[in-house]
């Protein structure tokens, strides 16, 4: 089926991707759900036909209340447990973007019903059980299961946002031998802000706790081996795959970059794991899945001569 209205704005689609690798993902995510909607009939004709009857707030909404509950989520995708407050706020963004590059007021975009994706952080009891069960977690299944190395990653990955308060994206893209001390007691995160230019930041060093050290301490062997055997250019990054992953030409090999969506996914199922574990106990409040919550939690410190690690 043509789809004339989206035709009419690929030079403001095209203007928003080239903000960054990041908002361009977002930009064909979005532009996949309104083809989506408008092949089920969901739009009218005339907002398939014509940009400017597309992007009104009437339409808008219509689309929004579909996309916010997932009806057009692709079935194969299971990866949360329902929709997500945080794709609710980064579809507003991505069409408030796209509305500016086509000349077109931003404000027709309607807003969020939904309550504000951050919420509170973790309480000082929900950081130490989550820390005391993310530590142990791969003790619990066996050694020869490649489960056992994604939980040891994700205990250092877990310590490296509680101690830096970084952004998922920040802590995938630590480099091994550039921003990891050789006593894994500093870690450098470049904190990425997104704006006309691009992705710009700060480079800045975090003391680590000794627990977070320990941590990586343990991950970095299987780290090495992991990637050793890949071919072409040296693997940089901390955080590699431990098994294959993906469909397609999209799959990953053993020892590649862990992606970002990997990542989050990873860490709201050992969350998802703790808060089944402590289901029984009436004193429990549940953890939150979302790693943005655990990063609101961090203790980060600043890195400089004389001080002391943070304690947890």
């Amino acid at each position: 089926m043509p789809h004339p209205a989206l035709d009419q704005l690929t030079p403001a689609l095209d203007t928003v991707r080239a903000a960054s690798q990041a908002r361009a993902w977002q930009v064909n995510w979005i532009l996949g759900e309104l083809t989506t909607a408008m092949d089920n009939g969901d739009l009218p004709p005339e907002a398939r036909n014509h940009a400017h009857v597309l992007l009104t707030t009437e339409h808008l909404t219509t689309f929004l209340e579909h996309a916010d509950n997932d009806a057009y989520r692709p079935r194969a995708r299971t990866r949360t447990h329902g929709p997500s407050p945080w794709s609710a706020r980064n579809r507003r963004a991505v069409l408030r973007a796209i509305c500016r590059a086509a000349h077109l007021h931003p404000g027709v975009v309607p807003r969020t019903t939904t309550p504000d994706a951050r919420g509170d952080a973790l309480t000082p009891r929900q950081k130490t059980a989550l820390w005391s069960f993310v530590a142990d977690a791969h003790l619990y299944v066996p050694r020869t299961s490649a489960r056992r190395l994604v939980l040891i990653r994700m205990a250092a990955i877990t310590g490296i946002v509680m101690d830096t308060g970084a952004l998922a994206g920040e802590v995938t893209h630590i480099n091994r031998y550039q921003d990891l001390t050789d006593d894994c007691a500093t870690v450098h995160i470049t904190h990425r802000t997104q704006g006309p230019g691009g992705l710009t930041g700060a480079r800045t060093p975090y003391r680590l706790s000794e627990k977070t050290t320990n941590a990586i301490r343990r991950w970095l062997p299987y780290r090495d081996e992991l990637s050793a055997d890949v071919q072409g250019d040296p693997i940089t990054s901390l955080w590699v795959t431990v098994r294959p992953g993906g469909r397609g030409p999209r799959t990953a090999r053993v020892g590649m970059p862990l992606s970002t969506r990997t990542l989050r996914d990873q860490y709201q199922a050992v969350v998802d794991w703790l808060n089944e574990a402590r289901a029984d106990d009436p004193d429990w409040t549940p953890i939150p899945a979302s790693l943005e919550r655990l990063r609101l939690s961090g203790t980060p410190v600043v890195a400089h001569p004389h001080t002391q690690r943070p304690v947890r």
